[in-house]
């Protein structure tokens, strides 16, 4: 009966590590041991396995580039939006223009169409 200590994280997860071989395993020559375990301690560990942390520093980052792809989205949405209003405020005064000026701009219009 070897004796190991466990380590509990608090995703759920434990670990083993051996603190002695008993007789038995001493003297096997692979120390494989056929009794029980036995647990001399316990420690309550106040953070998740490496596994579990791999995971979720990988979910993180997933997290983080899915957030920098919809924040650099909206800001793209916002700038073609700018830029909608922009010409769409320009083209209500090049109107406005031409309703208060129609000649100018029918002279422009004819002038411009004389090239072949």
């Amino acid at each position: 009966m070897c004796d190991w200590e466990e380590f509990q994280f608090i995703c759920g997860h434990n670990a083993s590590r051996l603190l002695s071989y008993c007789h038995f395993a001493r003297v096997d020559p692979y120390h494989q041991c056929f009794g029980v375990k036995v647990i001399k301690a316990t420690h309550m560990q106040d953070v998740a396995c490496d596994t579990c942390k791999k995971e979720m520093d990988d979910a993180a980052k997933a997290a983080a580039l899915q957030m920098n792809f919809a924040d650099n989205k909206q800001m793209k949405d916002a700038e073609s939006q700018q830029m909608g209003f922009r010409d769409y405020k320009h083209r209500l005064e090049v109107e406005k223009e031409e309703k208060e000026h129609p000649q100018k701009h029918k002279q422009g219009h004819a002038s411009g169409s004389k090239h072949h």
